[in-house]
């Protein structure tokens, strides 16, 4: 609960299925820090490989993949007192949560970005998130700054750009949405 991870800019991370366990979505679980610093010369990349980045709007939102959620997500326990995310593209995410990973949470809905700490810092800014079964990302509360993003294709099932809980203060400002919602 004391660690940090840092992700360098450049790096490209591949989440698939745990195929031992009967194919259950991965995703990353944060019980420290997260510093996600990637730079506009050198994003880093959360995925699922082979999956199609698709354009298209208006379509059957049934066979697009941006909503089918590909891997878990990125989630911050409540013991995780700062989540940081800059220059990221986080993509195909938003998979139900396993009973493991919904220890960190207490929810098992599917989101790209969970934070739980109530008491800590979300930093998102010039990031991109495509695609997710629900809300781009959730917030349960503390200091967020969410600035200069895209959320594109999130919310198959009606979800928001943003969910916020009780308790949640910052900025959240000159961010774009694209597409939310299945609209």
């Amino acid at each position: 609960q004391t660690d940090t991870l840092f992700i360098q800019p450049g790096v490209t991370i591949n989440f698939g299925l745990n195929t031992s366990n009967g194919n259950i979505p991965c995703g990353l679980g944060i019980k420290g820090t997260l510093i996600c610093v990637g730079t506009k010369d050198k994003p880093i990349l959360i995925t699922f490989p082979g999956v199609t980045k698709t354009d298209t709007y208006g379509a059957d939102p049934n066979l697009d993949p941006a909503l089918k959620g590909k891997w878990t997500g990125i989630i911050g326990a409540t013991t995780c007192p700062l989540m940081v995310i800059k220059w990221t593209r986080v993509e195909f995410g938003g998979a139900a949560i396993s009973a493991g990973m919904k220890t960190f949470t207490g929810s098992s809905s599917p989101y790209p970005l969970y934070y739980a700490n109530p008491a800590g810092v979300f930093i998102l800014e010039d990031s991109w998130i495509y695609g997710s079964v629900d809300d781009p990302f959730r917030i349960n509360g503390g200091k967020i700054n969410v600035m200069r993003n895209t959320f594109e294709k999130c919310g198959y099932t009606g979800g928001e750009a943003m969910n916020a809980k009780a308790g949640t203060i910052g900025n959240f400002a000159y961010n774009l949405c694209i597409g939310m919602a299945t609209n």
